[in-house]
């Protein structure tokens, strides 16, 4: 599906500051602008640096930097909508690193939920929100547009969901491995009080299993990890979505652990065990109780998760969320040329 060509939109993704650290958010305005510019749209994302690109993920979205941009007489309110993250919701949209944007009109991007109100007043979210330079809002979970449209009252109209996919690279297909694989940036005080307690567990066969935090990798050599392991533990919460949770299911990994609300629609595929958030004790039990499968029905349990798999990475597809994402853009573009 290819976007209409005359008269073309400018779509700015503001990304800043430039940051190096792995922010799963800042892929996706990537990915976002990628697959708007390859279908046509006018796409750029701002950086605070010329030839800013983070390096622990891979994309072709074209950049440029915020004073560039400035001084750009091509880019006006007039042709021109800025994506605005669900955290900027306190910027000073006078002076975003020098850039002025109040006047231009918006959509705002909300890939967390949680993040929402960023501890700012009930006027300045108000303002955020309910502006009338606001066209659209982008959710990225069923839990975040449940969010946003009952709790923040976004009339359905306002709000369109768009997919986040997982990359081809994560497999089930590989050789799996007594493994255990964790994230320790999430939660790091959960992740760490309960992991040093699995060696207490009365785990069957467990002196054969393995655990490692997964810490300072590209995105690639996360999913090596993961394709290599058969169990994931979720310390996530809040989740805007729990990618981290789609990942370790499309590589065939048995998840175990939170939900952080986001990732609620992920675990239904049969091959996942649900911990509410803090219960220390069903989490070492779940633990136990997974391991125990694997060692005791090996084949029904590969079979449940391979099939969760298969359902993970056909909702979540490259397909399915260039599709969702080109659609919304479709109908904002028709709203930004009527409200013009």
């Amino acid at each position: 599906m290819k976007a209409e060509k005359d008269d073309k939109l400018n779509i700015l993704f503001p990304c800043l500051p430039d940051v190096e650290r792995a922010i799963g958010g800042v892929k996706q305005l990537y990915r976002h602008a990628e697959i708007l510019d390859k279908s046509g749209f006018n796409t750029l994302v701002i950086t605070e640096n010329k030839d800013f690109r983070p390096k622990w993920f891979k994309s072709k979205a074209r950049t440029k930097e915020v004073n560039a941009i400035k001084a750009d007489r091509s880019v006006t309110p007039d042709n021109t909508v800025v994506v605005m993250p669900e955290t900027y919701v306190g910027a000073d949209q006078s002076n975003l690193i020098g850039w002025d944007i109040r006047n231009y009109k918006k959509v705002i991007f909300n890939q967390n939920a949680y993040y929402t109100t960023q501890g700012q007043s009930l006027e300045t979210i108000d303002n955020f929100y309910g502006s009338k330079k606001v066209i659209h809002v982008l959710a990225i979970s069923e839990d975040t547009y449940d969010y946003l449209n009952t709790i923040m009252g976004i009339p359905d109209e306002r709000i369109s969901r768009v997919i986040n996919s997982i990359e081809s690279y994560f497999l089930p297909e590989g050789r799996k491995e007594k493994i255990i694989h964790w994230m320790p940036r999430k939660n790091p005080g959960e992740s760490t009080e309960i992991i040093k307690t699995l060696g207490k567990l009365n785990i069957l066969n467990g002196n054969r299993w393995r655990g490692e935090g997964l810490k300072n990798m590209s995105h690639e050599e996360v999913a090596k990890k993961l394709n290599n392991s058969s169990i994931f533990l979720s310390f996530g919460s809040p989740e805007g979505f729990g990618l981290p949770v789609a990942e370790a299911m499309a590589s065939g990994n048995w998840v175990i652990g939170y939900t952080g609300m986001g990732a609620r629609e992920l675990f239904k595929y049969g091959a996942s065990t649900e911990i509410e958030f803090g219960d220390w004790t069903k989490f070492g039990k779940s633990i136990a109780s997974v391991i125990e499968k694997f060692e005791l029905n090996e084949r029904e349990t590969n079979l449940r998760v391979r099939r969760q798999s298969k359902a993970v990475k056909h909702l979540y597809s490259r397909e399915e969320e260039e599709k969702s994402v080109i659609e919304a853009w479709i109908r904002i573009e028709r709203m930004f040329k009527s409200n013009t």
